[in-house]
Protein backbone atom coordinates (compact mmCIF):
# COMPACT_ATOMS: atom_id res chain seq x y z
CA UNK A 1 0.00 0.00 0.00
CA UNK A 2 1.26 3.51 -0.33
CA UNK A 3 3.67 2.36 -3.26
CA UNK A 4 6.38 0.59 -0.77
CA UNK A 5 6.71 -2.67 -1.28
CA UNK A 6 7.32 -5.83 1.41
CA UNK A 7 10.11 -5.68 3.17
CA UNK A 8 11.69 -9.34 3.48
CA UNK A 9 12.43 -8.62 7.37
CA UNK A 10 8.95 -7.24 7.92
CA UNK A 11 7.45 -9.63 11.16
CA UNK A 12 11.14 -10.50 11.87
CA UNK A 13 11.80 -10.91 15.73
CA UNK A 14 13.14 -7.54 17.04
CA UNK A 15 15.69 -7.89 20.27
CA UNK A 16 14.28 -6.35 23.92
CA UNK A 17 17.91 -6.06 24.83
CA UNK A 18 21.19 -4.28 23.21
CA UNK A 19 23.87 -7.19 22.70
CA UNK A 20 26.89 -6.73 24.28
CA UNK A 21 29.34 -5.85 21.99
CA UNK A 22 27.09 -2.14 21.08
CA UNK A 23 26.41 -2.06 24.91
CA UNK A 24 29.94 -1.76 26.20
CA UNK A 25 32.42 1.00 25.27
CA UNK A 26 35.64 -0.43 23.28
CA UNK A 27 37.87 -2.00 25.97
CA UNK A 28 41.13 -1.86 24.13
CA UNK A 29 42.22 1.71 23.41
CA UNK A 30 43.76 1.84 19.94
CA UNK A 31 41.99 -0.46 17.95
CA UNK A 32 39.58 1.99 15.83
CA UNK A 33 41.73 5.62 17.21
CA UNK A 34 45.59 5.17 17.38
CA UNK A 35 46.63 6.27 20.76
CA UNK A 36 48.16 9.48 21.17
CA UNK A 37 51.24 10.10 23.75
CA UNK A 38 50.58 13.05 26.00
CA UNK A 39 53.06 15.87 25.34
CA UNK A 40 55.35 17.40 27.55
CA UNK A 41 53.81 20.76 28.88
CA UNK A 42 56.11 23.27 27.05
CA UNK A 43 57.72 25.96 29.52
CA UNK A 44 56.98 29.46 27.97
CA UNK A 45 59.33 31.71 26.47
CA UNK A 46 61.12 33.96 28.47
CA UNK A 47 61.88 37.34 26.84
CA UNK A 48 64.58 39.67 28.52
CA UNK A 49 63.06 42.83 30.65
CA UNK A 50 62.80 45.66 28.89
CA UNK A 51 65.18 48.77 30.00
CA UNK A 52 63.88 50.92 31.94
CA UNK A 53 64.94 54.11 33.06
CA UNK A 54 64.69 55.53 36.75
CA UNK A 55 62.38 58.37 37.58
CA UNK A 56 63.76 61.08 39.34
CA UNK A 57 61.99 64.18 40.97
CA UNK A 58 64.18 66.80 39.06
CA UNK A 59 65.36 67.93 42.36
Amino acid sequence: EHGHTELEYAGAAVPKKMNRLGALPPAVKGFFFPVEQPTPPSEAPVSPAPKREEITTGR
